[in-house]
Parts: C-alpha cells; structure tokens; sequence
C-alpha cells in the first residue's frame, strides 16, 4: 500500500486519518486463506511487476546516458 502524504500544516488531520487507514491496512493478513493457485498467480503478477520495473529502470539508464551525452556535445560546441 502507498499513501501519499503532505508536510503542508493545513493537511495534518488528512495526513493522520491516511497513515491511521494504512496502518490497520498493514495488519490484514490475506496469505493464509488463499487457495494455492491465487498465491501461484499473485506470485506470478508480482515478478511480472518487478520484470517490468527492471526494463523501466533500463530504459530510464539509456535515455539518461544519452541525455548526458546530448549535453556534452552541446557544451563542447559551445
């Protein structure tokens, strides 16, 4: 679970009811009823999950190099 908090005073209570939901949130526990093979397909979603983050990261990787390159190649025109 994610929750999105603000440092601004004005959001405080929101802030305290959205850390307050996650915590009773962070104390069900779904795992041991579920049958073998929604745990075999959560298991399976979540290395998708983590592949697809891997080939972002990658990607990300690449079009920074490439942004770094563009900028010393302008700098050095310069």
């Amino acid at each position: 679970m994610i929750v999105h908090i603000n440092p601004v005073e004005e959001d405080l209570g929101e802030t305290i009811c959205s850390m307050s939901f996650a915590k009773r949130v962070r104390r069900i526990d779904t795992n041991h009823k579920l049958p073998q093979e929604v745990k075999i397909l959560r298991k399976k979603s979540i290395n998708e999950f983590l592949d697809e983050m891997r080939e972002a990261k990658q990607e990300y990787q690449k079009v920074s190099n490439q942004l770094q390159k563009a900028e010393f190649l302008l700098s050095e025109n310069n």
